[in-house]
């Protein structure tokens, strides 16, 4: 299903970086990383309520009073956070790798925030030994933080691709025999992001353009190809040495 509003298991943060919000404070870290208010996003394993990484997220990509410390912060928590489930009967929306993915997706219009550190951990989240297979559309919600970050003007084309490069070492050690949930999930989401570089990408109802959109392209397919070399046929250009 499609981002709908803040607070639900689909939300879309925004994406404006202006004025405070009235709805909430900007938070402080402290030394232990969050501190309880912004449990969501500590540095450290913890007992939480599951929703709090969601409320979290939403809050902090709504106010306006923005830290780039923020982004080392949920840096850290997204990359250890071990419960990767969508969706649960009892508790509603986890929902950790999308929401995560959606923070990362606004930080890319600050302009203290680099982008090309931002694909490398949607990239690393993805590559993450785990036990979960991706089944509540954080693959899409991931695949267009990437796109929205390959928006950055700020980005060579050595950046918007080298993230890949961790990518394409899993998916060539995948051995015979049944797949793991990282190696079923990392496809996925490559394959979501080659179909948004070959169409209009909508980043806040508008059309957006992505720079070196055609390199990435290229990179996909090779990396993919990795994969699934038996599914097409590379171009000889796109057979780099390894």
């Amino acid at each position: 299903m499609p981002p709908r509003t803040l607070g639900s298991g689909t939300s879309e943060p925004c994406q404006t970086w202006g004025p405070r919000s009235s709805r909430a404070s900007s938070p402080q870290p402290n030394a232990a990383g969050w501190g309880p208010r912004w449990s969501g996003v500590s540095s450290t394993p913890r007992s939480r309520p599951a929703p709090s990484h969601r409320w979290s997220c939403s809050i902090l990509t709504e106010t306006g009073d923005t830290d780039a410390r923020w982004v080392e912060g949920v840096t850290r928590w997204y990359l250890s956070e071990q419960d990767l489930r969508g969706h649960d009967e009892q508790t509603g929306w986890l929902h950790a790798v999308a929401h995560g993915a959606d923070f990362f997706r606004a930080c890319v219009r600050h302009p203290e925030v680099a982008p090309a550190p931002l694909l490398a951990t949607l990239a690393a989240r993805l590559i993450a030994d785990t036990a979960y297979v991706l089944r509540d559309q954080e693959d899409d919600r991931v695949a267009y933080a990437m796109a929205c970050v390959l928006t950055s003007s700020r980005l060579s084309a050595a950046d918007a691709t080298a993230w890949m490069t961790p990518v394409r070492a899993v998916l060539e050690s995948a051995t015979p025999g049944p797949l793991p949930p990282r190696v079923s999930n990392t496809p996925h989401t490559l394959r979501a992001l080659h179909v948004l570089l070959d169409q209009p990408l909508l980043v806040n109802g508008e059309s957006t353009s992505v720079p070196h959109a055609n390199a990435v392209r290229r990179a996909l397919l090779a990396t993919l190809h990795s994969a699934t070399p038996w599914m097409w046929a590379l171009p000889p250009a796109d057979h780099e040495p390894r």
